[in-house]
């Protein structure tokens, strides 16, 4: 229930990406967060001994959920 609470102070904050994002179609958007989807996936699977990079896939799961909310 909290999450749902800072949903709309995070829509607020993302609406000023808006102006320019204008261009940009939304289909766009919706592929890159797919991308991000599997990106964050791959690295999951590959990153073996490097474990410094599971800190890249809280920012991609965090971006993907930013280009969802703009779609």
């Amino acid at each position: 229930m909290a999450l749902y609470a800072v949903k709309p102070a995070f829509r607020r904050i993302l609406e000023g990406l808006i102006p320019f994002l204008r261009p940009v179609h939304p289909d766009v958007l919706t592929w890159g967060a797919l991308g991000c989807s599997v990106a964050a996936a791959l690295l999951f699977q590959l990153v073996g001994m490097h474990r410094w990079l599971f800190w890249i896939i809280p920012l991609l799961l965090f971006l993907r959920i930013v280009l969802n909310a703009l779609d």
